[in-house]
């Protein structure tokens, strides 16, 4: 499994557990998620960040999509702070979008650790709606 869309399918956060199974799996080759305009809030967005902070999956992923989630700070931090934690492994990552998820000002200091440890190849970061 390369690609999982499933955009507009008002999952919510126990979609998250089949998904970070699929991340933690060995041997996952996924490069592309998106999960935008869902339901998943902060606790599918904090199952996710597990997932992808002890994953193999994340090596392969190029783009992760989590538009209009409902994730709010705790959950657009914890994504950020995985992709952090696990920097040396995700340098695939190339775009991230975390728009409309009901997140404020407050996620700065977490986007700009994120945005430190992006490879050149990084493209993209989404937050619309700050």
């Amino acid at each position: 499994l390369e690609t999982l869309v499933l955009p507009e399918n008002e999952l919510d956060a126990s979609v998250c557990n089949g998904i970070s199974a699929i991340l933690q799996s060995p041997g996952c080759a996924l490069t592309h998620l998106d999960l935008s305009f869902n339901r998943l809030e902060n606790a599918g967005a904090q199952t996710l960040a597990a997932a992808l902070s002890h994953g193999s999956g994340v090596a392969s992923l190029r783009v992760v999509l989590l538009r209009d989630n409902e994730i709010g700070n705790e959950g657009v931090c914890a994504i950020l702070g995985a992709f952090v934690a696990c920097a040396a492994s995700a340098n695939n990552l190339e775009k991230l979008d975390l728009a409309e998820c009901f997140a404020n000002q407050s996620v700065v200091p977490s986007v700009a650790r994120f945005l430190e440890t992006r490879s050149p190849q990084f493209a993209m970061l989404s937050l619309l709606g700050l």
